[in-house]
């Protein structure tokens, strides 16, 4: 039984009445009666993608390699540098409350790599595009889902998909004395499509110059991009 209803007996009424919450969280919903409440959409998409059964669809994809079909299917046909900028999210944590290190942070978030970025958007090596390589790093896939954005029920956008970018204390040892790598590669964590940089994000502790931080940064970030690049991914 659920809300009041079995699986057997769930009516239009009760659709009408969880259809919100259902599209929102339908993990909370037994399958039967989600794959009931959507069976229209289904059977449409079934009949629109082998017209109903005319083609054989097997027989299609296993000409196609996995990286084509999650171009075709499921991402977005361009990498655009607005798409990735949208994307990207600064960590919510104030670090101890340290005030100046946390602007300091902001800045390099909202305008030194955001504009390295867009340097980078036509930057291609062999056949594979920098913008590409950067979402494969932080990702481990190269492309973009159609959708970054759902509506919830308020009609407000909520986030589907984004890399958060985090600063850390990257520590590193010399002998026996252990110090804060100022100058470390950048990390990625693609499980959790998180981009990771050195605490005062290549600025020094003063946080006063920005022009040899994005110089720094083009160069560490090129280096983790490509060297990792085809290394992992979820293709």
């Amino acid at each position: 039984i659920f809300g009041g209803y079995t699986t057997e007996t769930y009516t239009d009424q009760a659709y009408t009445k969880d259809a919100c919450a259902m599209k929102k969280n339908p993990v909370n919903f037994p399958l039967s009666i989600v794959m009931e409440y959507n069976s229209i959409a289904i059977d449409s998409l079934r009949e629109g993608l082998s017209l109903n059964g005319a083609i054989d669809l097997d027989s299609v994809f296993l000409l196609m390699p996995m990286n084509v079909q999650e171009k075709v299917l499921f991402s977005k046909s361009s990498v655009k540098v607005e798409d990735v900028l949208k994307i990207l999210k600064l960590e919510s944590v104030n670090p101890n409350g340290k005030k100046k290190l946390r602007k300091g942070q902001e800045r390099f978030f909202e305008q030194i790599l955001p504009e390295l970025l867009k340097e980078k958007a036509n930057e291609v090596r062999g056949d594979t595009d920098f913008l590409s390589a950067f979402l494969s790093f932080c990702t481990g896939s190269r492309y973009l889902p159609n959708r970054t954005q759902i509506n919830d029920e308020d009609d407000n956008d909520k986030e589907m998909f984004s890399i958060t970018v985090e600063f850390d204390k990257m520590k590193i040892t010399d002998g026996n004395e252990e110090t804060i790598a100022m100058n470390g590669l950048p990390m990625a964590h693609t499980c959790d499509n998180v981009l990771r940089f050195p605490y005062h994000g290549y600025m020094g502790k003063g946080f006063k110059d920005d022009r040899t931080a994005a110089k720094v940064l083009a160069e560490k970030l090129d280096t983790a991009v490509w060297n990792c690049y085809d290394q992992f991914s979820m293709t």
